[in-house]
């Protein structure tokens, strides 16, 4: 299998540790902010990128859409920066099999707070990941295009939003990556019950998964705190179950992606 793209977790973690100052950054420079172009990037990277095209869609298959579309999701779920398909999905299918136990490394019972909050793992972290599982994701075209061509891909959106006006670069890349991990970090703690704030369950688990209205509140209530739904039944592509959880992937899914 002929590979093009250089591949990194080194590099990725830094690209989302250089998101973090984006914050301060504003909060210094106030006239830098955007508040549309940010909704904008907010949609197309956190909540369709990495929410519906690498959570729900490639790793869970909670639905199925048309050809142009899959390829669509295919690059968001590449800019948002998570690392490859192939490689985003096996790890987040061996944490649901090994959910808060000793053998899933972004539990915040065994690994502690801060380290699953900022946790962006190799796949040498989980032990039951085979190479099998991503030669079968790279059979698909647009995982493999993405794949060879992962860091050219989102060079080539920043130097795009660079050219129409640099200021885009903060507000639809390095602020939506931000949140891109700032959600995923909520989910990964106060989402497995570290610590309890507001958690509640809807359904009995054998993890420690919850859900959480007030956290789905300030992550722009795009479902992804919902824990204790998802793991539930991770093959849902909507984590709304009551008239107050809210989420907002599931209804740009609905509208946008679903054949």
């Amino acid at each position: 299998m002929k590979i093009k793209a250089y591949h990194s977790f080194k590099l990725v973690k830094s690209i989302h540790y250089l998101a973090w100052l984006s914050i301060p950054f504003v909060l210094v420079f106030p006239s830098t902010f955007s508040l549309p172009a940010f909704l904008i990037g907010l949609v197309l990277l956190t909540s369709l990128g990495s929410s519906a095209a690498l959570h729900r869609y490639f790793c869970h298959q909670s639905f199925k859409t048309g050809k142009i579309r899959h390829w669509i999701l295919a690059l968001l779920g590449t800019l948002s920066t998570q690392g490859s398909i192939s490689h985003w999905v096996p790890y987040h299918r061996s944490h649901h099999k090994n959910s808060d136990t000793e053998d899933d490394p972004i539990s915040p019972t065994f690994v502690g707070f801060w380290k699953a909050f900022h946790a962006i793992q190799d796949l040498g972290s989980y032990k039951d990941i085979k190479t099998r599982d991503i030669v079968i994701m790279m059979r698909d075209p647009a995982v493999k295009f993405f794949y060879d061509w992962y860091w050219p891909n989102i060079i080539l959106y920043v130097v795009i939003l660079g050219l129409i006006n640099p200021i885009l670069i903060l507000n639809m890349y390095f602020l939506p990556i931000f949140m891109v991990r700032f959600v995923f970090g909520l989910q990964n703690t106060f989402g497995h019950g570290v610590p309890v704030f507001d958690g509640y369950k809807n359904h009995a688990t054998k993890d420690n998964s919850y859900n959480s209205v007030f956290v789905n509140m300030i992550t722009f209530c795009l479902g992804e705190t919902l824990h204790n739904n998802h793991h539930h039944n991770p093959g849902k592509y909507s984590y709304k179950e009551h008239w107050w959880e809210l989420d907002l992937t599931g209804f740009l899914i609905e509208k946008v992606f679903i054949k």
